[in-house]
């Protein structure tokens, strides 16, 4: 499966947008580059991110949006400080799961006292281990409330 990506020219700027699908990953804590999507039973990504896009500055509330086909629709999501440190973390659940594909949109809050570099997860906890598992790692700027 190839992920196609569109670039869009706005005010000036440069914008790569896609969809980012779920890669393997070994390391929780380490963020993950996208690659080749880790294909679900039927073919698909078992995780699909739609918003925020890979290169995005956020100031908190942020809102995380994706489709999903994982165990029971249940989705984790968490955002990361440079240092790979926990900010906020959150599950939610997709409007279906477990062989069909659902939705999921979840706010999350979170605190950062200067500009850097972040990374938000999203991914299934594993029904063996709880371990995370189709993780999808997208590098964001975190940006200091007003």
């Amino acid at each position: 499966m190839t992920l196609g990506a569109l670039t869009a020219c706005t005010g000036g700027v440069d914008r790569l947008t896609g969809v980012l699908a779920s890669t393997p990953t070994t390391a929780p804590s380490a963020p993950t580059s996208p690659g080749a999507p880790t294909p679900s039973p039927a073919g698909r990504p078992a995780i699909v991110v739609e918003s925020p896009f890979p290169g995005d500055e956020l100031r908190s509330p942020i809102t995380v949006r994706g489709t999903a086909n994982v165990f029971e629709a249940n989705v984790s999501v968490r955002i990361l400080d440079a240092d790979g440190q926990v900010l906020a973390a959150i599950n939610t659940t997709a409007s279906c799961g477990s062989g069909c594909r659902g939705t999921f949109s979840t706010p999350l809050a979170f605190f950062t006292p200067v500009r850097q570099p972040g990374t938000i997860e999203v991914f299934e906890e594993s029904a063996e281990d709880g371990s995370p598992i189709h993780v999808v790692s997208i590098p964001i700027t975190l940006v200091p409330g007003a």
